[in-house]
């Protein structure tokens, strides 16, 4: 396989710097080791340079703005740093510093009895600036003649090929080498700069950007052999880590190192790199998870263990006016828009008003469609799409409906939100009617072109008719080369590989994590059978699933369901809710609710009080009861307390009963503190006519 390998891990690549300043490396030579192989001027439409023996520099088009004159020299002088040997021709490419927007190719012929039984795939290019001591790394493979090597590059300086001799020599920052982990910000001494990711270049295959053997062999190679371990994701892969030796579970694994996820291997062998595997969410864990299915809370995560994937979550009513900017939202902004008649349980309202803010006024060009305005794109300009008066929108444009500048769609030239613009008006094919989007069977990259269709099937998007796609075009696998799902199959997951198994037969099968015999949604089991609603349990027979009353999860018929089969306290032995108390539908503590009517001012029914609020502590409970101590006469009236009936309650500090006011009693007459005490040293006057304490003149009863 001619793919670049070296001892330079993928890992590493990621950190060299090949963008924009100054490069790193110093590998010798002066002018006057040089010897010129080549030179052209080149400019933005790109050239070849080439030497003796295999030796070349291409410049793409597009690598650069401006003409400049490049000349390719052969380095007499080598030096390289220590645990390296050179093994072919050092080149020297000139102007100095001169960078490119596109990698430029190097290719450098290398003698076989240099390679002292090495082979072409150990060989990497160093690069330095000239003068400089400092040496990186370059993203290096075989040439396809089997005698040279190929290194990419974005800024010119020196170049030798080179081996790895000893140990490696490299690792820590300072050594001249941006490898082991070290990158750009951490060691720029040794890093320079870095091409970033999904930049062909770095040194690794990017699918997700596009990266393939055709349009990428720096990073990909040519995948002729198709080696699992060699780092490239070649078509009958679905994975390929890049380690050579190790065991199959290292070199390819369904583990995601995700606590929260069930990872499983649906098919495949992780000794050949084509496993397919599926990480289905731990029940419990992910926002969807906090959702109370009522359309006026606002659902939030307030706290969550990554350990064992618990959540715990807030669910807030929305306010009358909340909603109302839901439902009942006018595009006015100087009104106020309200639901009336508002139930925030059933998330339903009567009717909508609309209230004028005062001093608020409508202004054409403000930039904000109000009252009569069709459209308002900040401006009183004619003639871009919104009328100077905002009240009509010009032909062939559209405005959006809150404000905002106008577009045109349709005339070749991409503006404001415009995602394409084939230069036909109003076509709907590749490029949608309000050139607002793209339908991703068409290539619509060309502004001012038709878009083109581009074969859908097997690019991981449901495209047209297509009722699976699993990456691919081939037969057998579930899903069938014009992307339709082949018999005996399931394929729940665009871009993943079909599974044989069918959801709803009442047998668990492939990355399925229930089967209960049905496709229905809200039973236990999802839809796609690779899910379980939370506070359900569903066993592998096809049998319903089922909740567990007493869990804290609410599911199912469950009312409620507070962590445990106790009664009396808002949620009873069966999961309903009790009479007078509110409980959270998905499960948790109840809250007491006041009794219907109590609290109205007006004693009916069970209730033996109603002092008009239901507060408690004031006399009438928050059911409504007489409370101890207390005396409630008249409805919608405070209670209040009798001094002298033997109960401390309310204001009272203490309550003797009949013995109030009398000598000796532990309370006096007003029940807000001790009695009078003769022989206590204060004159309590009345009933006392004096006090001096005992031993005093004054009379043992204190009369005199």
């Amino acid at each position: 396989m001619a793919s670049y390998r070296s001892p330079i891990s993928c890992a590493a690549w990621l950190s060299l710097a090949l963008l924009g300043t100054s490069c790193g490396g110093g590998i010798g030579g002066d002018a006057s080791d040089t010897d010129a192989i080549s030179s052209a001027l080149v400019g933005a439409a790109g050239a070849s340079l080439v030497g003796p023996e295999g030796s070349s520099v291409v410049v793409p088009a597009d690598a650069l703005t401006s003409d400049v004159t490049i000349v390719v020299s052969a380095l007499g002088a080598r030096r390289t740093p220590a645990g390296t040997s050179a093994v072919g021709a050092a080149m020297r490419l000139e102007p100095a510093g001169t960078t490119f927007d596109k990698p430029v190719e190097v290719t450098i012929p290398i003698s076989p009895s240099s390679l002292g039984g090495a082979s072409l795939d150990d060989v990497v290019v160093i690069r330095a600036d000239q003068g400089s001591s400092v040496f990186v790394p370059l993203p290096t493979r075989r040439s396809s003649n089997g005698s040279s090597v190929v290194a990419i590059t974005e800024h010119f300086s020196d170049f030798v090929p080179v081996l790895i001799t000893g140990a490696s020599p490299f690792g820590a920052c300072g050594d001249s080498m941006c490898v082991g982990g070290e990158s750009c910000g951490s060691c720029p001494a040794d890093c320079g700069v870095c091409v970033p990711a999904n930049v062909c270049g770095n040194g690794t295959c990017e699918p997700n950007a596009s990266e393939s053997c055709s349009t990428c062999a720096f990073d990909c190679g040519t995948c002729a052999s198709q080696v699992c371990g060699d780092g490239i994701l070649d078509p009958n892969e679905t994975c390929d880590s890049g380690m050579i030796g190790g065991t199959a579970l290292e070199r390819c694994f369904c583990d995601d190192a995700n606590p929260c996820t069930d990872d499983t291997m649906i098919s495949g062998s992780m000794g050949t790199c084509n496993v397919l595997c599926a990480h289905a969410p731990m029940l419990g864990y992910g926002l969807s998870h906090c959702d109370d299915n009522v359309a006026c809370t606002f659902d939030a995560i307030t706290g969550s263990s990554p350990v064992v994937c618990a959540l715990t979550c807030a669910n807030v009513a929305m306010s009358s006016q909340q909603w109302g900017a839901m439902v009942c939202d006018d595009a006015d902004p100087c009104t106020i828009d309200d639901a009336l008649g508002y139930n925030p349980q059933g998330c339903t309202s009567e009717s909508c008003s609309h209230f004028q803010i005062p001093g608020c006024v409508t202004v054409c060009g403000d930039g904000l469609v109000s009252g009569t305005e069709v459209c308002d794109d900040a401006n009183i300009n004619s003639s871009d799409g919104c009328a100077s008066d905002c009240l009509s929108i010009d032909a062939n444009f559209m405005c959006p409906p809150g404000g905002g500048a106008c577009w045109n769609c349709g005339n070749g030239t991409l503006e404001g939100p415009e995602s394409c613009d084939e230069g036909i008006s109003r076509d709907d094919i590749g490029c949608v009617s309000n050139c607002l989007a793209k339908d991703p069977s068409y290539d619509c990259s060309m502004v001012g072109l038709a878009c083109t269709f581009i074969q859908p099937c097997g690019n991981s998007v449901l495209n047209g008719g297509e009722q699976c796609d699993d990456g691919n075009a081939t037969m057998s696998d579930g899903c069938d080369a014009s992307c339709q799902i082949e018999s005996g199959y399931s394929c729940p997951t665009v871009g993943v590989l079909c599974y044989l198994g069918v959801c709803g037969n009442g047998s668990v099968e492939g990355p399925e994590l229930c089967d209960d015999n049905n496709t229905a949604n809200n039973d236990g089991c999802i839809s796609t059978c690779l899910g379980i609603l939370p506070g359900y349990t569903c066993l592998a027979t096809g049998s319903p699933c089922f909740t567990t009353c007493g869990d804290g999860v609410g599911a199912g018929l469950e009312g409620c369901d507070d962590g445990n089969t106790g009664s009396l306290d808002g949620c009873d032995g069966s999961c309903q809710v009790e009479a007078n108390y509110t409980c959270p539908p998905t499960g948790g503590s109840c809250t007491f609710m006041s009794p219907a009517g109590c609290g109205d001012g007006s004693v009916t029914g069970v209730e033996t009080c109603d002092d008009a609020n239901v507060l408690g502590s004031d006399g009438c409970s928050a059911t409504c009861d007489v409370e101890v101590g207390w005396v409630c006469m008249v409805p919608a009236q405070p209670c209040f307390t009798v001094c002298g009936d033997g109960v401390t309650a309310g204001p009272e500090s203490c309550d003797a009963g009949a013995s109030n006011g009398m000598y000796g009693a532990p309370c006096n007459a007003t029940c807000n503190g001790p009695a009078p005490f003769c022989g206590d040293g204060i004159w309590d006057m009345p009933p006392e006519a004096c006090d001096d304490g005992p031993g005093g003149v004054c009379l043992d009863d204190c009369s005199g």
